[in-house]
């Protein structure tokens, strides 16, 4: 795989092979990085990039909080869900946040302090799949392409987008039937 160093940082493109949950993150031809997230197994991804390989998974029931590590087990952080936001804290400290700068959650990212480590900008949909999120570019901030923790959080966003829905799933108690009687209304 191509090092995430030595990209830009712009025009990466984030997009999905086949219908199983691989993703790939490519660099123009180059392969940056790859996500497995398989539907069957809900909570469940492995990512890499160089030689480096991690997964995600799904911990607690009240509280629920996505962990990230190493293959052999190693935590490296965990990630507390807010809505269609939410906060990684890193083993080292370091606290990101996960949202989306534009009110139409056209745009979604990591940012520390107000600065933006990473951009990815959906691609628009196909109809019928509000639900399934497509390709998008992802664009680094420059000043962050020489962080070591980037390949990982980088593909945890792209774990986040590939697994979140990118709209509010329908719930039925907020519909309400029609009434016919005038009184009513």
């Amino acid at each position: 795989m191509f090092p995430l160093a030595q990209t830009d940082g712009v025009a990466l493109v984030w997009s999905r092979e086949g219908f199983r949950g691989d993703w790939e993150l490519k660099w123009g031809v180059e392969k940056v990085g790859h996500l497995l997230a398989v539907p069957e197994r809900k909570g469940f991804g492995e990512a890499g990039a160089g030689e480096e390989a991690w997964v995600f998974f799904e911990r607690g029931t009240w509280r629920r909080r996505t962990i990230l590590a190493t293959r052999e087990g190693l935590e490296l952080g965990s990630f507390k869900p807010d809505g269609n936001k939410g906060r990684l804290e890193m083993a080292d400290g370091r606290s990101l946040l996960w949202e989306a700068p534009d009110q139409w959650e056209r745009e979604w990212g990591f940012s520390a302090g107000g600065e933006q480590l990473f951009r990815m900008v959906r691609h628009p949909r196909i109809a019928g799949s509000a639900h399934v999120p497509t390709d998008a570019r992802v664009d680094v901030n420059p000043r962050y392409l020489l962080e070591p923790a980037l390949p990982l959080v980088l593909l945890f966003g792209g774990y986040l987008f590939a697994t979140r829905p990118l709209v509010e799933k329908f719930k039925p108690e907020k519909v309400r039937e029609p009434s016919w009687n005038l009184d009513e209304v």
